[in-house]
């Protein structure tokens, strides 16, 4: 009985050190979503590099755009130094505007789009959850679309599946054309804003004011949520994605 005892103790102790990944198994890539400048936040910066660091340390794949300044770039400079499996997806254009020759990017696996609207929703694509740092107008512009197309049960890319799909919901074509899984509506992805320095709390507000006044419902917006600390992030993604 005293060996069964100190068998489960250990194996009790055991679980509460494993890594975060483990309640957030499911959640396999995280895709990020920044800015390249910091404002005057200095700690953006640091909880950024704190996220990447984490995420790597969780066992976390990493899609983002590839930029090597400001925020993302903090973030990524922190995955890339704790050893996280990281796929960047770019515009040839912008690839080589971020990230210099000499750059460690240069060493991490990319994917070339044609366009900024694929390269936005090819990253969304690949992730398993999104994650928003502070930023300026393009990454809300993200949040924007992706949060309307999660609440109308809309895919990011594949618009002719997308149409295909309409058309047999129409009677146009018959259901034949299509399997079981493509009818399926895809499952809403978490959507976390890391609440740095309250940065995000009037967007919060507008978001909670938009369900007191009926705009938006609840299952609406029932993906999105805000971390106010790296350490938050995986598992307020793994209770959404419930």
């Amino acid at each position: 009985m005293k060996k069964l005892r100190f068998f489960l103790s250990v194996l009790f102790l055991c679980g509460t050190l494993l890594p975060l990944s483990v309640s957030a198994g499911t959640l396999e890539t995280i895709s990020i979503f920044g800015d390249t400048t910091n404002g005057k936040m200095s700690k953006n910066d640091k909880m950024a590099y704190q996220l990447g660091k984490m995420l790597a340390d969780n066992k976390k794949k990493l899609v983002t755009g590839g930029e090597t300044s400001g925020i993302t770039g903090a973030l990524l400079k922190g995955a890339y130094e704790a050893g996280a499996d990281i796929t960047l997806v770019t515009v040839p254009e912008s690839f080589h505007a971020y990230c210099p020759e000499t750059h460690f990017c240069r060493k991490i696996p990319y994917t070339f789009v044609d366009s900024e609207e694929e390269r936005q929703m090819t990253r969304a694509d690949l992730g398993d959850a999104i994650v928003i740092l502070p930023g300026g107008w393009e990454p809300l512009a993200v949040f924007a679309q992706l949060a309307n197309m999660q609440a109308q049960n809309r895919t990011y890319i594949n618009e002719d599946k997308e149409n295909l799909k309409r058309e047999v919901a129409s009677g146009k074509k018959p259901i034949t054309a299509l399997s079981a899984a493509d009818l399926t509506p895809p499952a809403k992805k978490p959507i976390i804003f890391l609440n740095i320095n309250h940065y995000f709390d009037h967007l919060r507000y507008f978001i909670d004011e938009m369900r007191r006044q009926k705009i938006l419902s609840e299952e609406e917006t029932s993906f999105i949520g805000f971390a106010e600390k790296p350490k938050d992030v995986l598992p307020l993604a793994q209770k959404l994605a419930k």
